[in-house]
């Protein structure tokens, strides 16, 4: 989620390189430039908090340095619990949580104030 440019998807690519990676963006400007670098990768344009997806579609969803970007946090963690199949894992990761208007969110998060 928020993947921007896909700079950071393309890089964990190595991590899995089994998985089918999907890039989701709610900037089509940020997707345009994603498409080039890897056009087999699916690029998706939708918001965090109203995901296009089926219900338990997913083994791993990624938000790495865009929780910021992402208005709707509630709606945005309620879409990933759904997506995610049984026994899925998600990461949040941001530069500095301390700096997002309700960063609050990650006192409840395993290693939480950004751990």
């Amino acid at each position: 989620m928020g993947c921007g440019t896909g700079n950071q998807l393309i890089a964990d690519r190595p991590v899995v390189p089994s998985a089918q990676p999907v890039g989701l963006d709610r900037s089509l400007g940020m997707l345009e430039q994603a498409l080039p670098k890897a056009p087999d990768i699916a690029w998706m344009q939708a918001e965090a908090s109203a995901l296009p997806f089926q219900t338990e579609s997913f083994d791993f969803i990624t938000c790495q340095f865009a929780l910021h970007h992402i208005q709707d946090k509630v709606g945005m963690l309620r879409e990933t619990l759904r997506v995610l199949r049984v026994g899925g894992r998600s990461i949040l990761r941001n530069l500095c949580p301390q700096e997002c208007a309700d960063w609050l969110y990650c006192d409840y998060l395993p290693g939480g104030q950004g751990n």
